[in-house]
């Protein structure tokens, strides 16, 4: 900013979490393109969502000895959410308990991990890809007065 350049930024969405960037940066910030695996705005329309939304900000004010929220602070944190629900779901219907022998756990939760479809997460829908990779809804964000907001 101080030597006048002006071009888009598009970076990982590592650098939105804790300390917020919009507000460490000011307005160098502005315009600041990154990629969110979740889109706050779904906690207006969605009450699941919004209700995931209270009991993670309530959990960060209480491991913060000053009570801060993050501006957004939501990097990795719902597809973590639903990564490890996800695993949970797939256990739980392939009947893997703590006494399951590990091999046969192991080909249980690759089985169901492999037909995994449309799995209605906090961040948005997941799904297994050809080729043992999954999908999952990503959302760019823009540094707007000083806020992460969707682009529209």
């Amino acid at each position: 900013m101080r030597q006048g350049l002006q071009l888009p930024i598009v970076s990982s969405e590592h650098l939105q979490t804790v300390p917020p960037l919009p507000r460490i940066a000011g307005s160098a910030a502005e315009g600041i393109i990154m990629p969110f695996t979740f889109n706050p705005a779904r906690a207006a329309t969605e009450p699941r969502v919004q209700q995931w939304l209270q009991r993670y900000e309530a959990a960060v004010a209480a491991g913060n000895p000053s009570g801060e929220k993050p501006i957004v602070g939501y990097a990795l944190e719902p597809l973590y959410y639903d990564l490890v629900a996800v695993l949970a779901r797939v256990m739980s219907e392939a009947g893997v308990t703590g006494d399951t022998p590990v091999a046969d756990a192991r080909e249980k939760v690759r089985d169901g991990l492999t037909r995994l479809q449309n799995y209605p997460g906090i961040g948005g829908t997941i799904s297994a890809a050809p080729r043992h990779t999954f999908t999952w809804e990503v959302v760019p964000l823009i540094v707007s007065n000083g806020e992460w907001q969707p682009i529209k």
